[in-house]
């Protein structure tokens, strides 16, 4: 069966009758938070992390280190309502010439045709790939040690990435940035130009308490 195939049955369907919901990690297993505050784990193998939800609950993004190896991690796909889940990405992804096995943030963008991950290069930072689910083509965004899509706004789809600059006088600083998906650079975001890290959350969710 083809990705996008397999995709469009993971997909398909209301996720709107699922509600508010969140998901997090706890003890290597994926938790989910309903809105009448009922918590579950759907997943039990110890070596689970870095949940991602869909606005609309239909899927689940989480990366899955292999027992043997905690340092080589795949990109896993579920369906909340029905548990079924299968490899998204199993990698590695190339970063300048060296494979990556270390797959750890992930996320959809806003069409579900791309996937984002980090290919963790470093222990506080990594590379920042889009991965087109048609074709499996990797193209490098940016370095950063974490990412968000933003879902609502003028600038839905775009990136708000968190990257580790450095100053003239070679201090070291983290500073939030804009990358459109193609990665382009669109300038710092925050403050000082345009603060959209409120747009990340899907319409309607409340600020984190």
């Amino acid at each position: 069966m083809r990705l996008a195939s397999l995709l469009l049955i993971l997909l398909s369907g209301d996720g709107a009758a699922l509600g508010q919901l969140r998901v997090f990690e706890s003890s290597g297993n994926v938790m989910l938070r309903r809105s009448d505050g009922v918590v579950e784990a759907l997943t039990h193998t110890g070596l689970d992390s870095m949940p991602w939800l869909a606005c609309d609950g239909t899927a689940l993004l989480f990366a899955r280190a292999a027992p043997e190896d905690h340092f080589r991690t795949t990109i896993r796909i579920m369906d909340p309502r029905s548990r079924r889940e299968t490899v998204l990405l199993a990698g590695p992804i190339v970063h300048k010439g060296k494979q990556v096995r270390s797959l750890g943030q992930s996320a959809l963008d806003v069409t579900g045709q791309t996937l984002y991950v980090m290919a963790n290069t470093s222990v506080t930072s990594g590379a920042l790939y889009a991965i087109d689910l048609q074709s499996m083509a990797a193209k490098y965004i940016t370095d950063a040690s974490s990412f968000e899509v933003i879902r609502q706004g003028d600038h839905t789809g775009d990136l708000l990435v968190y990257k580790r600059k450095t100053s003239v006088p070679g201090t070291i600083y983290y500073v939030y940035w804009l990358y459109s998906p193609s990665g382009r650079d669109l300038g710092i975001a925050g403050p000082d130009r345009l603060d959209v890290r409120p747009l990340t959350r899907c319409a309607g969710e409340p600020s984190a308490k």
